[in-house]
Formats: structure tokens, sequence, C-alpha cells
């Protein structure tokens, strides 16, 4: 999981939305692997599957259609991060995040369904 801070453009099917704060909280690892010691002192791993998830809060503007926002499901998003690298994030749904308004911050988070991405470097 990280913590981006910087510029940062957050798309979804190509539409832009504006991001409320200085952080979005991501993962873009679809494993986990945790280490585990045996009886005979030997290290080994093993791998579990892990959700890949984009949160954060969108900035509630008088264009912006909450109610729409919540119904999205099978997106494509988009995270431009201000060190020039872009994540992707295929077939996500709007999970939760529904809590209410608090300074023009909306809270939401979206799960990737198929657990691709991509990483580019500009």
């Amino acid at each position: 999981m990280a913590l981006v801070s910087g510029i940062i453009k957050f798309s979804i099917d190509g539409r832009e939305h504006y991001i409320k704060g200085d952080n979005v909280t991501y993962n873009a690892v679809p494993v986990k692997r945790e280490s585990e010691t045996l009886i005979s002192g030997q290290t080994v791993y093993k791998e579990m599957p892990q959700t890949q998830f984009v949160k954060g809060s969108v900035a509630e503007r008088s264009d912006f259609d909450w109610l729409a926002f919540t119904k999205q499901k099978n997106v494509t998003i988009r995270l431009d991060l201000g060190q020039g690298k872009s994540y992707f994030f295929n077939g996500c749904f709007f999970e939760g995040e529904t809590e209410a308004n608090t300074g023009g911050e909306l809270p939401f988070q979206f799960t990737a369904l198929n657990g691709s991405e991509e990483v580019t470097s500009e």
C-alpha cells in the first residue's frame, strides 16, 4: 500500500475528477508475501492474494454527481503521480466510503476486480 502526495491526477474512464487533500491511498500489488520459519529453521514464504484498490476523497463541486459516482462499476482508474508514474486499475467498482460530507470532501474507495495494473514512466 502506498500513500501518494504531491501533484496527482485521478481519472475514471478518461474523465478527470478533482482530488481533495494531499493524498490518495492505493494498493497496486496483487499478492502479499509473508515469511514463515519452519521447525527445521528454514525460512520460506507464502503468497496470499490481496485486493487492489484506490482510496481517497473527491472534491464536491457544483457539476459533480455523487450518486452517479457511487454507481460506477467495471471502470478503469488512472492515477498520474507527481514523480512521472501512472498506475492503471481495470475492472473497478465503487465499494464504499459513503460517509457524510465534511468540508467539501467525499470519501471513496474503488476496488479492482481483475487485479491487473500497469506502471509507466513518462
